[in-house]
């Protein structure tokens, strides 16, 4: 297992998100298992991410544009 500060990982299935004590494990069926302190999952057709603040945080983002 990896562990990272911030990420995005668009463009794979998860497979699973569990609490191990002290992490957020996020297994998915490109990458693998990683953890991280916290974790936002989001799912949809478009974000909708407008009025988060987003911008003001550490966190690494990235939309994709699917078809």
């Amino acid at each position: 297992m990896k562990k990272q500060e911030s990420s995005s990982n668009s463009g794979t299935a998860t497979k699973e998100i569990r609490n191990n004590g002290e992490l957020v494990v996020v297994d998915t069926e490109k990458y693998g298992e990683l953890e991280f302190e916290a974790v936002l999952h989001a799912t949809g057709r478009r974000a909708n991410t407008e009025g988060l603040g987003l911008e003001n945080t550490d966190m690494n983002y990235v939309q994709t544009e699917q078809s």
